[in-house]
């Protein structure tokens, strides 16, 4: 009691990050998982559902952790732990900010869906040619 919040929509997103220690997302089903970016971002260790695309952000063990949400012991666990391996936590925030910074920086999305259209065209132009 005290210790977990349950929020639902937060204006302030940094004054929010800085204010938690894990950021969990129990979501069955996810577009793309913006937000769970945004606490990587910030440096905060996260748990997430194991779905996609979800547990494509995370890299499990490395910068954060990926549970079941249909189970929520098995999710609780994953988040106490956390909280009871506090250099885990902080290495977790530190890679979870390294990862957003290489893998989701505006500009390496950018090229990655540029390179994305290049190859359909090129995929298109290769049969329009067969």
């Amino acid at each position: 009691q005290g210790q977990v919040r349950l929020v639902g929509y937060v204006s302030d997103k940094d004054t929010f990050f800085a204010d938690i220690d894990v950021f969990a997302f129990a979501s069955r089903s996810e577009g793309f998982g913006i937000v769970v970016l945004e606490a990587m971002a910030a440096g905060k260790a996260v748990v997430v559902s194991n779905i996609a695309p979800l547990n494509e952000i995370v890299q499990p063990d490395q910068s954060g952790l990926v549970a079941d949400s249909d189970d929520p012991d098995g999710f609780a666990a994953a988040i106490v732990g956390l909280f009871r391996d506090p250099a885990r936590l902080e290495c977790f925030g530190r890679e979870a900010q390294r990862r957003v910074r290489t893998e989701f920086s505006r500009t390496r999305m950018v090229a990655r869906t540029l390179d994305y259209y290049r190859a359909v065209l090129h995929h298109r132009r290769t049969n329009e040619a067969s």
